[in-house]
């Protein structure tokens, strides 16, 4: 999500990545909010963005990582 909290920005991102190494899924699927949130001051993130951090998160881990 965006907004009053941002998990989309280098650091949080960066953190994720070393997390999903440390753990090794198979495959990971991220996506963002479908519904209006309940926490006023959340957005979407749009697509592409989801796609530049798969590709980041893959090309780190070799985890296949699938965008919805």
């Amino acid at each position: 999500v965006k907004g009053v909290v941002d998990n989309t920005e280098d650091e949080e991102v960066k953190q994720w990545i070393e997390q999903l190494g440390y753990i090794r899924p198979k495959e990971v699927q991220i996506y963002t909010l479908d519904r209006p949130s309940a926490e006023k001051g959340l957005a979407k993130v749009d697509k592409e963005k989801l796609q530049l951090i798969a590709q980041r998160a893959e090309k780190a881990t070799g985890i296949s990582v699938k965008v919805f």
